[in-house]
């Protein structure tokens, strides 16, 4: 690359409002010395319906080599963006009589701002030592809109997914539960900044050497967060006989800064010519804090100001919000927490052999202090975490066979521990639990290959010990849900894959087939006590997709077909022929050809056809189809136009369902459709 310059500029536009550019300009020098600017702006990668999407961002990198023995380099990027989304939700909640039904209309909006940027120094003292620091930071704005209806039932209203509120006026009304509206904007303020610097020096015996690493972190997040929520409760009456109905306004204000400083020490031993063992030695002091001050602004409803993109609400603090208080829904948090860290590792490198691992043990000292609706609470709390973690590597004759093992304590975040209770609504509340004890989790994967054969297989096992996981009490007479977090026992899952790829001449035959098993385990009750049950789900699948493909010297013509099968059963569902069964299947082509007057097609084709519960005729199948045409010219081709039919048949669908331990969900998007765009293209190529 010495002496090479690199630069193009881009720009294209379409239909229903598609656009974008894209400009980049390398320089390098001889001496390693490089430069580059680069900057996108549009909303090519957007296939959502929402208007005015985009995303944007112009940064640098720079480097220079100052001498033999000193080098500079750094970036700095802005970014710029506004996403916006409308999707639907349909839900099927576990319980252990009768199982619960909801749906919900959601639109949401995001605008983000960020500058980021980061530099490197690296100086080589003499031959055997190294001083190296780095560092950087991030500051940010953020605006974040979200406008929600959602409804929930004791039996399968048989709603729509795509529009699921199209016939709520029909459904049974003994059968609803409850009936919401919420309106949510929340303001973002942050910014972190980091710093390290690290002293390298080599010892006489080649191969041992003696580190020290100094790392400093600081970061701030401040939000105001307004929200307004609306219920009617249809199973809950007042005291005239009617429906109940909830109203809540609210304001609230949560900084948080987090501060983290580390040294660590090593030393590395060449033990002989291929193996190598580290000592090392840190200790890490963090300090996080977090406050949060609720105000109700009920009172206040009709002197608000500021507004809310896509609805009709406006939000300002008035004269007088600070009276309103709210002690309950307030809270101060502060955690401190010194660790020290110990950890062995030994590598070795042969021709046939790799092998390297090693333990990380931290003794922990947490003091936390909460001060929630005017008490004060003072803990201090003990604890050791170990991550192990162990890599074994064989090859010979093109065998390849890789053992991998990583294991890690993970003490609870003091939201978990020490965080107010917060009503989102009477649909929604969250609480934290002080309760809370480490979870550790492990992963082991076994791989085998043979590349020049075509085959390789995978395996991998993951389970977690006293995970930390959500209860949830539900609330009969309102439908509302209350989570809060416990250690439990039994989360884990197992997977595998196989693959084969074999070449013919200008054809190439390929498979893989695959399967994956997932044990997910959550408490719940529904009879406002404290006897938690334990609901299991257990989902289970295989998969499989073929490849056929023919590669002549003008371009590829692929062919493929796909078939994936999902499985859910939960241990609530004491019923018959409570399966959740999810089927995708698919074929498709690429087909991509250079053509004489150096033109290019590229084309690809597929036919997604979906079965299984509650599946319904609007969702089951699709066709996607885009076609793209490039054509080259002017001087050595460094110009081209092309054209990009997406979506030629307007048949997108954006389609999502999971099942977890507390029922099956589903969600959809509203997608953008078909649509073209016309690009123009330039490149500005010199090399030495």
């Amino acid at each position: 690359m010495n002496g090479t310059i690199m630069s193009s500029v881009e720009g294209g536009y379409g239909s229903k409002n598609k656009y974008y550019t894209n400009a980049q300009l390398y320089k390098f020098k001889e001496n390693g010395d490089n430069v580059s600017i680069f900057g996108t702006y549009g909303n090519k990668n957007f296939n959502t319906a929402y208007r005015g999407n985009k995303i944007g961002n112009i940064g640098g990198n720079i480097s220079k080599k100052i001498n033999e023995k000193l080098q500079l380099s750094g970036y700095m990027n802005y970014y710029d963006s506004k996403t916006g989304n409308k999707s639907t939700t349909r839900n099927e909640q576990y319980m252990t009589d009768k199982n619960q039904y909801g749906i919900s209309d959601n639109l949401s909006e995001s605008k983000n701002n960020s500058l980021s940027s980061n530099f490197n120094l690296i100086w080589n003292i003499d031959k055997k030592t190294m001083f190296h620091v780095t560092g950087g930071g991030n500051w940010g704005k953020s605006n974040n809109m979200s406008d929600s209806r959602s409804a929930k039932f004791s039996e399968n209203p048989g709603l729509d997914l795509i529009d699921p509120f199209e016939k709520y006026e029909e459904t049974d009304k003994n059968t609803r539960i409850y009936e919401s509206s919420q309106n949510n904007f929340n303001k973002a303020d942050n910014s972190n900044f980091n710093i390290s610097a690290s002293l390298v020096r080599k010892l006489k015996k080649e191969g041992n050497s003696i580190g020290i690493i100094y790392t400093s972190t600081m970061s701030k997040y401040d939000t105001d967060a307004y929200r307004i929520f609306n219920s009617t409760f249809y199973m809950l009456k007042d005291i005239y006989g009617n429906d109940s109905v909830e109203y809540r306004h609210q304001y609230q204000s949560s900084p948080t800064r987090n501060y983290n400083n580390q040294i660590n020490l090593n030393y590395t031993w060449q033990i002989k010519e291929k193996s190598h063992i580290q000592f090392s030695y840190s200790l890490n002091v963090q300090n996080e804090k977090k406050l949060q001050n609720t105000y109700d602004l009920t009172d206040f409803a009709d002197k608000t100001t500021e507004k809310i993109p896509g609805t009709n609400n406006r939000f300002s603090l008035p004269e007088g919000y600070e009276n309103h208080f709210v002690d309950s829904l307030s809270n101060r948090r502060k955690s401190n927490t010194t660790s020290h860290s110990f950890s062995a590792r030994y590598s070795y490198t042969g021709d046939v052999w790799n092998i390297n691992g090693g333990v990380t043990v931290s003794p922990q000292r947490r003091s936390l202090n909460q001060y929630d609706n005017k008490i004060s609470i003072d803990t201090v709390g003990y604890s050791v975490q170990w991550s192990p973690q162990l890599y074994i590597g064989y090859n010979k004759n093109d065998y390849d066979i890789n053992l991998r093992y990583n294991g890690n304590t993970r003490q609870p975040m003091l939201s978990e521990l020490m965080a107010p209770t917060i009503y989102y609504s009477a649909t929604y509340i969250s609480r934290s639990n002080p309760n809370l004890k480490a979870s550790y989790s492990q992963n082991i994967s076994l791989s085998f290959s043979n590349f020049k054969k075509g085959f390789s297989s995978y395996i991998n096992y993951g389970h977690q010990f006293n995970d930390i996981t959500q209860a949830t009490l539900y609330n009969q007479e309102t439908g509302g849900i209350e989570t809060y977090p416990v250690n439990l026992n039994g989360n884990w899952n197992i997977m595998g894959n196989t693959s084969y790829e074999r070449r013919l001449g200008q054809f190439k035959l390929a498979g893989q087939a695959g399967g994956n098993f997932n044990h997910s385990v959550g408490l719940m009750n529904e009879n406002k006590d404290e006897d938690l049950k334990k609901s299991i789900t257990k989902s289970s699948g295989i998969n499989s997709r073929l490849e056929a493909s023919y590669l002549p010297s003008w371009g590829n013509i692929d062919l493929n077909a796909s078939w994936d099968y999902q499985k859910h059963k939960n241990s609530l569902n004491i019923s018959d022929n409570t399966n959740t069964v999810m089927r995708n299947y698919s074929i498709g082509s690429v087909i991509s050809a250079t053509l004489p007057k150096y033109f290019q097609i590229d084309t690809d084709f597929i036919y997604n056809i979906r079965s299984g519960t509650n599946i319904d005729s609007k969702e089951e199948n699709e066709i996607l189809w885009n076609f793209k045409v490039t054509w080259k010219f002017l001087k050595e081709r460094k110009a081209e136009i092309s054209l990009l039919w997406a979506d030629i048949l307007n048949q997108k669908k954006s389609l999502f369902r999971n099942a977890l331990y507390n029922g099956f969900y589903e969600s959809y998007s509203e997608q953008l459709g078909s649509y073209f765009i016309i690009s123009l293209r330039y490149n500005f190529n010199k090399m030495q």
